[in-house]
């Protein structure tokens, strides 16, 4: 192959995904598109779509998304608990892959898999593999690609070995599902010679620890766009809404247990008593909630709440990271959030628990504080910390937490690190 994908027109990327919005679908849509802008040949097969991008294609109807959806839905909350995510152990396949790839004349060099659950089963991915013979990555961007079904698996680490007597199953007849189609994935990842790639260490750890025979195994961050995810704050168009610090606390489902909301409260709460023994006057914070939340939520915060429309495009979401001061990551079972990166890059620090991408990305008074995971009164002790901070202080922060990601999760550098893998491995 050529030096780099510019000079080789003829070098073609087929990238598929179950959506093209949601947390996983945006992630890869970044990716496509992050590939696009470097001139490489990058085609994105998905179930269903909501994006206007380009080279983006659908590949079923909307009657069989609805129905595939509801069945999907239902097997899933009577036989497995709902924290775990068993979105892959059906191994459903929705349409056909293959035909949709070759009824378009295209001959990819790479395939790159991210998140497929409910539209790419193990055996489209083997015909997939036969028909090309083309090198295959797994994207990971949670746990599904190396576990026996589950997206999250709460410190289980049955994934390590056979997956055998899952936690997550409701019934004995479903108890070794897990391991059956562990080792179905094991036979295909095998077969098809597949690699994998971890969207930060958290992932990457986790992978070298699967059972499964990945050929290799890649860290590649996701690309953002850091001329849309930007510092609003050091420029003339940024207005602070009223005098206080503001607190950004949200994520696309806040009910989620996953993402702590429980943990949130308690540190608020915590943390208006540290203030109140407080001799010195610090300011206090008003907290941003995005979206349509419960006035019951609201009601437990004991500050100031301001409600906020949810972002509907990255845009929207720089903007709600720049009427804040702080973003508070709560997530207590999280291979990324996303959320903590796209603060970062706007130059908003970040308060956040240990876990996913944040001890990989922050770094105690330089760009964000790190509270030990599920320990509330630990994250109110560093919030506290971030409040008493003066101007000057605050303003050296926000420039760390940009640089700390501009160097590796720009588009430009994420892009060549994908490239690199894909090209060379």
């Amino acid at each position: 192959m050529k030096g780099s994908c510019a000079e080789d027109d003829k070098f073609q990327v087929i990238n598929i995904c179950t959506n093209d919005f949601g947390g996983a679908g945006k992630a890869a849509l970044r990716v496509h598109q992050s590939l696009l802008n470097c001139s490489v040949d990058s085609r994105f097969f998905v179930r269903q779509s909501r994006s206007c991008a380009p080279q983006v294609f659908e590949c079923s109807s909307k009657f069989g998304v609805y129905s595939s959806k509801l069945v999907s839905v239902l097997r899933r909350n009577i036989q497995y608990r709902k924290e775990y995510c068993m979105y892959s152990v059906a191994d459903e396949s929705q349409g056909d892959i293959l035909s949709e790839i070759l009824e378009k004349g295209l001959s990819p060099d790479v395939i790159v898999l991210h998140w497929i659950s409910g539209f790419v089963s193990l055996d489209d991915i083997v015909r997939l593999y036969d028909e090309f013979k083309c090198k295959i990555y797994w994207y990971a961007l949670d746990m599904s690609p190396f576990t026996g079904g589950c997206h999250f698996s709460w410190q289980c680490r049955g994934y390590e070995s056979t997956c055998s007597d899952c936690p997550a199953s409701l019934h004995n007849y479903t108890i070794d599902n897990t391991s059956q189609y562990l080792r179905k994935k094991k036979e295909v990842i095998q077969y098809c010679d597949i690699s994998a790639i971890a969207a930060n260490n958290w992932l990457y750890d986790q992978i070298m620890r699967s059972s499964l025979p990945f050929k290799n195994i890649h860290k590649c961050y996701l690309p953002l766009k850091s001329d849309v995810f930007y510092d609003h704050k050091s420029g003339s168009d940024y207005k602070n809404i009223d005098d206080s610090v503001h607190i950004l606390f949200g994520s696309q489902k806040i009910d989620d247990p996953r993402k702590g909301v429980v943990y949130f409260i308690e540190a608020m709460k915590e943390l208006s008593g540290l203030l109140n023994q407080l001799d010195e006057e610090v300011q206090l914070p008003t907290i941003l909630l995005p979206g349509n939340v419960s006035g019951e939520l609201t009601e437990k915060i004991p500050f100031k709440v301001k409600l906020i429309p949810f972002a509907n495009n990255d845009v929207e979401l720089s903007r709600i990271y720049n009427l804040s001061e702080l973003f508070v990551s709560t997530a207590i079972e999280d291979s990324g959030p996303m959320m903590i990166s796209e603060s970062l890059l706007c130059g908003t620090p970040v308060v956040s628990f240990e876990m996913g991408v944040a001890p990989e990305l922050l770094k105690n008074g330089y760009n964000g504080y790190l509270a030990l995971n599920k320990d509330s009164r630990e994250l109110a002790s560093k919030i506290l910390q971030f409040l008493r901070l003066n101007p000057a202080e605050r303003a050296i922060m926000r420039r760390n937490a940009r640089a700390s990601v501009e160097s590796i999760m720009s588009e430009g550098k994420a892009c060549h690190n994908l490239l690199n893998t894909i090209y060379t491995h």
